[in-house]
């Protein structure tokens, strides 16, 4: 058995906030194309992401923005929770967003996917509800969460260059955990099929917690007293035996809440159904899941005895690149 992390993110969700100064009374020249009339625009680019969710510029459709000004400004300048919501190629927010001249700088934070029932000022958000789904079987979305914050940003408000981009790079606020069952050679493509491997179940981990928006990068953290819950992972591949294969494999993707596994509490465990035999692994040692980090778990399917191989052993960084594997 292996398991490993690598950062999510040198492939990274983007979007580019732009600008101006204005006042209620600007007009928009020909060729602009404001999100409102007003002085913030938005345009997006989402590249390439190894996890599943919001991966495309394709897939991200909205996101919810707050803008406070800076320090004594604060009270100047506050537009929360925004929506915004891809229009064709454009962005389109449900407020207009206007930039004061006078205001030299703003704290800003985006999120998607957008919930509309957000009612507190984000930037002091300390317990902002987070959470994954326990059945995670849908493409829906709906256990991704992407986060960003800029703190005491400064636009550039005059002369020619009075339009300034801003990089609003989302990180992926929960881990990615991918999972391979590698059956033995012994298994036959009659024996296993995707539709003979059920119930299958990640267990141990804490489904919900919160998101600290006043830190300089927003942080998620689960309660310690929580309860630890089971989810239902997405399907991603499967490979039958064939003549360039000499076993099959089943590879099952879950998104998970940032946090320390502790086996003294409720170790880690992967488990599922074949035929009349059930078939389960746990982790024999604490594991620790960041923001934004994809890890990957090979467990090794024998046929005699129901046996599953692996063991989990400390991180450490491999050289040369930003990935951790288990030693």
């Amino acid at each position: 058995m292996n398991m490993k992390l690598s950062s999510l993110f040198p492939q990274m969700a983007c979007a580019l906030l732009l600008m101006a100064s204005c006042s209620q009374e600007d007009s928009m020249t020909p060729g602009e194309s404001p999100s409102s009339v007003g002085g913030i625009r938005i345009t997006t680019q989402v590249s390439d992401i190894a996890t599943r969710g919001i991966t495309e510029t394709a897939t991200l459709q909205n996101f919810g923005i707050c803008i406070l000004g800076s320090g004594e400004h604060a009270s100047s300048l506050q537009y929360n929770n925004v929506g915004m919501t891809k229009n064709g190629e454009e962005w389109t927010s449900a407020t207009p967003m206007l930039w004061q001249s006078e205001i030299p700088s703003a704290d800003i934070i985006a999120y998607a996917p957008y919930q509309a029932d957000i009612s507190e000022a984000l930037a002091t958000q300390k317990q902002f509800p987070v959470s994954v789904k326990a059945v995670q079987t849908q493409e829906d979305l709906s256990s991704d969460l992407l986060v960003f914050k800029a703190k005491d940003y400064a636009p550039t408000i005059v002369g020619e260059n009075k339009d300034k981009n801003v990089a609003v790079k989302f990180d992926h606020a929960f881990s990615q955990l991918m999972i391979t069952f590698n059956f033995d050679s012994a298994f036959s493509n009659d024996e296993v099929d995707l539709s003979k491997i059920e119930d299958v179940k990640v267990e141990g981990t804490v489904l919900s917690g919160v998101c600290d928006f006043s830190q300089d990068k927003p942080l998620i953290t689960v309660k310690s007293d929580a309860s630890a819950g089971a989810i239902t992972p997405e399907n991603v591949s499967f490979q039958a035996k064939d003549a360039e294969h000499a076993s099959i494999s089943a590879q099952y993707s879950c998104l998970l809440v940032p946090q320390t596994i502790q086996t003294v509490n409720q170790p880690l465990k992967v488990s599922f159904r074949l035929g009349d035999s059930t078939y389960s692994w746990k982790s024999n040692a604490d594991i620790t899941l960041r923001q934004g980090k994809y890890y990957t778990l090979s467990l090794n399917i024998r046929k005699t005895g129901v046996v599953v191989e692996g063991t989990i052993k400390g991180w450490i960084p491999a050289e040369g690149n930003n990935e951790y594997v288990a030693n």
